[in-house]
């Protein structure tokens, strides 16, 4: 299992955000999403401690970690899988319309990671069967609440 556990994302008064604190997607490479994400984070916890003497501000690497961590982890687990069986995963995704389908989706940063991880894991008839599906099918599913 993959964990992201990022070092401490504050010094002092500083908080790091974005970019700067590696929070960029490791699968394609957008970073503008965690950027204003992360800095949404870092307001939040200077906005709970601006009134403090002395200000800590570690709770934001923990809110970095408990919100952006699970999502972060499962795109390293793409990455890992995605581009050493590159040719693999291309027979895969030519063979699988709902595999495709999902997999444009987290591209395209509509599915989160986490929920075509989900689809894998607990539909993978839908996912795996040869072309054919309806998408709107195949969204309910994996968009479906977790139980």
């Amino acid at each position: 299992m993959v964990i992201y556990e990022p070092a401490d994302l504050h010094a002092g008064p500083t908080l790091v955000v974005g970019d700067a604190a590696g929070l960029a997607d490791p699968f394609t490479g957008e970073g503008i999403y965690a950027a204003l994400y992360s800095a949404c984070l870092a307001a939040e916890v200077i906005a709970e401690q601006v009134n403090w003497q002395v200000p800590d501000l570690g709770g934001y690497t923990s809110l970095v970690r408990e919100r952006m961590g699970p999502e972060l982890a499962n795109a390293f687990r793409v990455t890992r899988w995605f581009f050493p069986a590159s040719g693999l995963v291309h027979r895969l995704l030519h063979r699988h319309q709902g595999l495709a389908t999902c997999m444009l989706q987290v591209i395209a940063g509509d599915l989160p990671y986490t929920s075509f991880f989900d689809a894998c894991r607990n539909q993978p008839a839908l996912l795996f069967c040869p072309g054919g599906h309806d998408r709107t099918a195949i969204f309910e599913i994996v968009r479906a609440p977790r139980g």
